[in-house]
Order: C-alpha cells, then sequence, then structure tokens
C-alpha cells in the first residue's frame, strides 16, 4: 500500500476495559454505566471475562412494612442465624422481625436505631443526646432487657470479645464498655476510654478485624483489647491512626453513620485536611481512596448546591448483594436534578462504579416529584433475591429486587453504556464505517440505539443524535455510516424488560494520514 493512502481498519471495544476510557486531557466525559453494571462472568487464563449487564429488575409491588400509623424506617439488620437468615427492622416506635412481629417498643418513634448481635442477643440502642435506652433480645426465647443510660450515645453499638461498646452522645471523645458478657450493665463512671489522640471528636464506632475504631470528626483511631481488668479494657494503637475524617447524617437522636461494611473491610464517607470529600476504604487496617473523579466531582458541587446539614443528611451508604456479589451503595436523596434519588454503585471486586435510577413509583403511582426514596438497608435470600426496604413520604415499604430475569420483568429499565474519546492512539482522521453491537439480547420488547461524540479541536462535543441498527442476527445489531473525526465516543442505549448481557462493539473504520 502507498504512504498516501488510507487503510481499513477493525477494533473490538470491550465491554469494560482500558479502550473504552478517555486520552482527552480535560475531557468531561468518560466511561459511565447507567442502570448496568460491569460484571466479571469467567476466566481466561489469568484475564478476567467482563460483560455488562442490566441493574436488578424491581418487583413493583412494595408491600408495607408495620407501623401504626404508617411510619418510616429507623434502620434493618440481617444476621445468619441457626442455619437461617434473620432480618430485623425498626419502624416508627417498634422493632419487627421478618415474621412482622414487634419484639420492641420504642420510647420515641423518630431518630436512628443503633443495632448489632452477639452470639445469643440482638443489641438494639434508642439513640438520644441524654439518657439513650439500650434494649437485649434473647435470639432464642425473644426474652427482652432493657435499661436506661445515664449519657447520650450515637450511631451503632459494637460487639468485640464479650464486650459492647457504644460511642457517647453525638460529638464527644468518650467509648463506653459493657461488663463482660452482659450488654446492659454499664459502669459509666470507670468503664470507658477517650479517642483523644487528636483534638477532635467521635462521629461514630466500628469494628473492624480484632480493633474497635473510632471515627471521629478529623481523625481515625483505632484501640485492641488488652485485657485490663479495670475500667475500659482496650488499649490505644496510635500507629494505625489517621488524620482522615468521617461525614454523619446529623438525624433527630443519634447520628446515623454514613458508612458501611462488607466483611471486615469499612466503607465511610470521609473528609480530608482541605475539606475535600470522597468515598473511602478501611481493609486491612490501611485507608484508601476508592471514589472516582467523577463521584468526587459530584460530591463537591453537591455541597456546592446545599448546605453543610444538607448534605450530609442527604447521602447514605450501605451494601448490598446484587450479581451474586457484594456491592456498596451510595445513595443521594435530594431534589437537586442532578442526584435526585441516584444510586451510584461501587463494585469492590471490579473496584469500577455505576449509577442506578429507582423506578419512580409504589404500587401504580409514578409520580416523580411525589417521592424521596431511600434505600434503608437490603438483605439475601435463598432464592438469588435482594429484599429492597425503602422509605417514601414518611412510610417504610420493602420490595423483591430481583437479581436475574431471563423472562418479562415488572419494569423497563433503560440502560446507558458512554465509553470515553477514543483516538486509538493517533490523531489521523478516521470515516467511522459500521459499528456492531455484541451481546445476547431478547428481541421482544427490547431496543438498542448508538450516540456517537465527536470532536477535532479537543475542546467541543458534537451530538450527532441516535441511530436505529439493523439487526443482523440474535446478538450482534450493526450501525453504519457514523460520520468522520478524529476520535469518537459511543453511547449505547438498551430498553427492554428481560435480562440481557453486553460484550462490547467491534468498529470498522478507515484511517487517513493526516
Amino acid at each position: 500500500m502507498a504512504d498516501n493512502e488510507s487503510s481499513m481498519k477493525m477494533q473490538r471495544i470491550p465491554a469494560y476495559g482500558d479502550l473504552m476510557h478517555s486520552d482527552v486531557i480535560g475531557s468531561d466525559r468518560g466511561l459511565r454505566f447507567v442502570n448496568c453494571s460491569p460484571i466479571v462472568n469467567d476466566q481466561a487464563g489469568s484475564d478476567p471475562i467482563v460483560t455488562v449487564e442490566p441493574r436488578p429488575f424491581f418487583d413493583i409491588d412494595f408491600d408495607t412494612l408495620p407501623g401504626n400509623p404508617l411510619e418510616a424506617i429507623r434502620n434493618v439488620y440481617s444476621l445468619d442465624f441457626a442455619s437461617a437468615r434473620k432480618t430485623y427492622y425498626a419502624v416508627g416506635d417498634g422493632l419487627y422481625d421478618d415474621a412482622e412481629v414487634k419484639r420492641i417498643t420504642f420510647s420515641l418513634d423518630t431518630g436512628y436505631v443503633g443495632i448489632t448481635h452477639t452470639p445469643t442477643f440482638l443489641i438494639v440502642v434508642e439513640n438520644k443526646t441524654n439518657n439513650s435506652i439500650i434494649h437485649s433480645l434473647n435470639l432464642f426465647d425473644n426474652t427482652l432487657v432493657t435499661e436506661t443510660l445515664a449519657t447520650g450515645t450515637s450511631g451503632d453499638p459494637v460487639y468485640l470479645d464479650g464486650y459492647i461498646f457504644l460511642s457517647s452522645s453525638p460529638l464527644n471523645q468518650t467509648l463506653f464498655n459493657s461488663s463482660l458478657a452482659v450488654p446492659t450493665d454499664f459502669d459509666l463512671v470507670n468503664d470507658y476510654i477517650d479517642a483523644e489522640q487528636f483534638p477532635d471528636k467521635n462521629v461514630f464506632i466500628a469494628k473492624h478485624r480484632n480493633h474497635i475504631v473510632a471515627f471521629g470528626t478529623q481523625s481515625i483511631e483505632f484501640f485492641s483489647n488488652a485485657g485490663h481488668e479495670l475500667g475500659s479494657p482496650l488499649q490505644r494503637n496510635t500507629s494505625y491512626a489517621t488524620e482522615i475524617g468521617a461525614f454523619w447524617d446529623s438525624n433527630t437522636d443519634g447520628f446515623r453513620p454514613v458508612a458501611t461494611t462488607i466483611g471486615d473491610d469499612i466503607y465511610f464517607l470521609g473528609v480530608d485536611k482541605a475539606k475535600r470529600v470522597a468515598l473511602y476504604k478501611l481493609s486491612n487496617f490501611r485507608i484508601t481512596k476508592v471514589s472516582n473523579t467523577y463521584m468526587d466531582r459530584l460530591f463537591e458541587n453537591y455541597q456546592g448546591v446545599l448546605d453543610y446539614r444538607a448534605f450530609r443528611d442527604s447521602v447514605k451508604l450501605m451494601s448490598v448483594k446484587a450479581y451474586g456479589t457484594n456491592t456498596v451503595l451510595c445513595v443521594f436523596n435530594t431534589e437537586n436534578s442532578q442526584t435526585k434519588n441516584q444510586i451510584y454503585v461501587l463494585h469492590p471486586e471490579q473496584g469500577n462504579w455505576s449509577e442506578w435510577t429507582l423506578p419512580f413509583y409504589i404500587n401504580g403511582s409514578n409520580n416523580i416529584q411525589e417521592y424521596n426514596l431511600e434505600f434503608t438497608q437490603t438483605d439475601g435470600d435463598s432464592t438469588n433475591q435482594t429484599t429492597a426496604y425503602v422509605n417514601s413520604q414518611g412510610t417504610g415499604y420493602k420490595a423483591k429486587f430481583l437479581n436475574q430475569n431471563s423472562t418479562k420483568a415488572p419494569e423497563t429499565i433503560r440502560s446507558t453504556i458512554l465509553t470515553g474519546m477514543m483516538n486509538f492512539k493517533n490523531q489521523y482522521d478516521k470515516t467511522w464505517i459500521s459499528t456492531d453491537v455484541l451481546g445476547y439480547y431478547s428481541l421482544d420488547n427490547t431496543s438498542i440505539n448508538l450516540k456517537t461524540y465527536r470532536h477535532s479541536d479537543y475542546t467541543s462535543y458534537t451530538d450527532h443524535g441516535y441511530k436505529m441498527g439493523r439487526v443482523l442476527r440474535m446478538g450482534l445489531i450493526r450501525f453504519r455510516n457514523l460520520g468522520r473525526s478524529r476520535q469518537i465516543a459511543f453511547e449505547v442505549t438498551i430498553s427492554s424488560d428481560r435480562h440481557y448481557i453486553y460484550e462490547g462493539m467491534d468498529i470498522v473504520y478507515e484511517q487517513g494520514l493526516g
């Protein structure tokens, strides 16, 4: 071929990989997955095979949770007990089990209720600024012991080595411990230790491996069980401490931690010395930032449109079972149109983010302005489903969150895969001849559209609109005549009420020499 001739090329773009990321500095577009997520399905040698699948489908028939009157969820807690999965949820003035039997009556019907468990007891704390109440519910016979504490508490109680640990009232430094093996017996005068390595205040405490971790407003401190017979059994481990602070949800009574756990790993919304907000992970006593640039920008913009209190009250973190693995959900609840009822999903095993939107209806009503949905917690069951607990207009509901669905689902999901701007490592002009969208799709009630973004001056983008593809065979949809540019980004939109598997794209183009 002569040097002045163009050449025909084909490039395979995987469902998830480096080629999908932008090489353009300052680009405001990048790799995004909306209502779908990259999933590792198999291994080929040492390389993972990654496909993209839709977010789990909702069963849109929401069941109202008990409460009289109907009230909001204050916490949901699941545990494996006697070879079965048990779930308890605090709604209004009561704690209910998964048979909807009221096991505890609370003194108040609002505020965050902290929950943990020991091998024998479910420990429930009514957080207050003063005189918090602690309940111990026997998991075998449902007998209940209740005590009022002469202190306020916040967040969740933590169980370690036979002790229950509590963080004192919001924005204090003290960590109280119970008597050994007696979860409701507290000597508040003698049995405590202060998280005072740094001059800040506690937000919440959690367990990490064999340590109690105190998350403060400007720091994180670690304590291990030293077996002291008098006072607190804890001993400070100064070598693990770090100056990253934690955000909190300033609920009416008791601060809800903006954090969640998967195994021994703790994910939390944190703030650095420069007051920049990001999502962090504590794993093996090391803290790493896991939010990506897009998420960090959302946090920054979010703070800009809301006051500080509204920001911390409107972000929730929780872990769920989806696609058979644990995922972390970062939920925004706000009237801000950019993040209204938006869920940002981190898949720890792959380290990637995706965005999910909830179906904006409950039992037939679809007025998007009417509801401010909140995932409170979820738990998996043996049928490969996840129970979604949501609040809407002050009422708690639950519904099935279907992980797989090869037949018609109760809702239609509109998924979007957006690649970064791609030039295939050169700035030659290119004629984009065709793009094949690869995968497995049901042709019933499924539409697949392609949108292209192109620019040649590296500063502006041109939206070239949607194109309808031609179905060549099952799993292959071809789009032709996509224009001419030096680089290009693709946006694939799949609307379907059935499960699909997206495997990537084959791009055919003619490359010039200038």
